[in-house]
């Protein structure tokens, strides 16, 4: 079966962050280096955006029981904002915590598991020449404003997914061109065990980075492989979470490949995918398989954040 695939938005320089919000049935998602959070409304095709401060802006996740509040990462700083959706600039930004302060690094991935507790990582700054540092980052883990580091010397933090019912923990670090398997003890935080069990090189991707991931209805990982037409991260969408919204970006790729890079495309069918049109570029591995609904997965690996 082939993919129908639909470009929603207008190319980003960098697209990341894909949160989709069954409650409204909006997508979210953030474009790193214009500053800006995103929305977009697939029942009126309606994209709108906001600007939020001045620095690199990677993650963005809903306050819970709040209509108009996000978690935001600005630099290497956790905030909260206000956005009604609409507005062209976020409200009341306020920093929250902070870390690795006095280095020029800035956060990159994160996602909540489905306690509230929010998972993110650092890296290195990255040069003009776009050139990123090797083991300059740290992946926290942040509750109630306690910050925690878990593991440090990463070169890329990434792609983050959780499965609640195995006590499963996915985390991708770029430049190890690995997915590494966590045991989770969510409710204190606690990380175990530590397995690597997907490498690129073993799988004929040896020249491809590993970016964002997600978790389907039967503990599968989809991952995004930032190589090729540069895809960056995936979210499961739609009414029935069967829609798999893409990120991508526009960087170091030749003129004949950016067309189409940058925006977010959309697939109806949960499926590898391959277009040479839309320049996808997508993993599928095979972790564990069982019968949960898709929407309690995907609730494990999106949950909004407790502040």
């Amino acid at each position: 079966m082939v993919p129908k695939i639909e470009k929603v938005t207008e190319p980003l320089k960098l697209g990341e962050g894909p949160y989709w919000d069954q409650k409204k049935k909006c997508l979210y998602f953030v474009g790193m280096i214009e500053q800006n959070i995103h929305r977009y409304d697939p029942r009126t095709k309606e994209h709108t955006k906001a600007h939020v401060g001045d620095g690199n802006v990677s993650t963005l996740v809903p306050v819970k029981n709040t209509d108009d509040k996000f978690v935001v990462s600005l630099n290497r700083s956790i905030c909260i904002v206000t956005w009604d959706g609409k507005s062209d600039k976020v409200k009341d930004l306020k920093k929250i915590v902070e870390v690795e302060e006095g280095t020029p690094h800035v956060f990159n991935d994160g996602k909540c598991d489905h306690t509230g507790r929010l998972w993110i990582g650092t890296m290195g700054k990255a040069a003009k020449d776009l050139n990123i540092p090797d083991k300059q980052g740290s992946l926290y883990s942040i509750e109630k404003k306690t910050v925690k580091c878990h593991r440090s010397e990463i070169g890329i933090a990434n792609g983050l997914a959780f499965d609640a019912k195995r006590n499963k923990m996915y985390y991708i670090d770029s430049f190890a061109y690995a997915v590494d398997q966590y045991d989770i003890d969510f409710t204190t935080g606690t990380l175990s065990n530590l397995q690597q069990i997907f490498t690129s090189k073993n799988h004929g991707l040896e020249k491809f980075l590993l970016d964002g991931m997600t978790i389907d209805a039967n503990g599968n990982l989809w991952i995004a492989v930032f190589g090729g037409s540069r895809i960056t991260s995936v979210a499961f969408g739609g009414d029935s979470l069967d829609e798999l919204y893409v990120t991508s970006a526009r960087l170091s790729n030749t003129p004949g490949a950016l067309e189409g890079c940058g925006s977010i495309p959309k697939d109806f069918h949960q499926m590898n995918m391959l277009s040479e049109k839309i320049h996808l570029f997508i993993y599928f591995v095979t972790i564990v398989k069982n019968k949960s609904p898709v929407h309690s997965f995907y609730l494990f690996s999106r949950q909004p954040v407790r502040f």
